[in-house]
């Protein structure tokens, strides 16, 4: 291994000094049983992850020497799997679906964890799509208009076309008031 690869595989402490404390246990997949792995600081009440896998070079060591360098790290407390991919039911959906093709949509979920909101979206729209899923490293916002603001932003980036729908998005639908 070159030094390089020697340090991505080395735990490091939290930035408070202290060794971090880690718990294995093992759990069922589609495949096979799995060794996953939780990281936690003694010291620092948020600096926790969620059971993750570990590969060769990537899942709950890196993730641990990543979070171990913040000063600031919002703990995670929605459900997530071993891959960090978050399987929580969403806080608040916004949707929107063309009526004559119910393939093009465009969704957009937020996730509100620990006082944070996080997002993910999917969308189809004329001859493309993307789809980005909220994971363990995903930045959070303090609020739900700093995390819709930076959605539109990122969904805009993707598709210039989706930009009336965007504006849309966020307008509440009323109601036939006296049906």
């Amino acid at each position: 291994m070159t030094t390089t690869e020697e340090k991505m595989h080395e735990m490091i402490n939290c930035l408070c000094g202290a060794n971090p404390i880690v718990e294995q246990k093992a759990i069922a997949t589609h495949y096979m049983d799995m060794a996953v792995f939780k990281y936690k600081c003694s010291n620092c009440k948020e600096k926790e992850l969620p059971w993750l896998g570990q590969w060769k070079d990537c899942g709950a060591l890196q993730e641990w020497n990543r979070i171990a360098k913040k000063r600031s790290y919002h703990k995670r407390t929605l459900e997530y799997n071993e891959h960090g991919a978050c399987i929580a039911p969403p806080y608040k959906v916004f949707e929107w679906r063309d009526k004559k093709k119910v393939y093009v949509h465009l969704t957009l979920k937020f996730y509100f964890d620990n006082s944070m909101y996080y997002y993910s979206y999917s969308y189809w729209y004329k001859n493309g799509g993307c789809g980005f899923a909220t994971s363990i490293r995903d930045k959070c916002f303090p609020s739900l208009e700093i995390a819709k603001k930076h959605a539109i932003g990122r969904i805009l980036k993707g598709d210039r076309n989706l930009k009336k729908i965007v504006e849309n998005l966020f307008i509440p639908v009323q109601g036939d008031l006296f049906a």
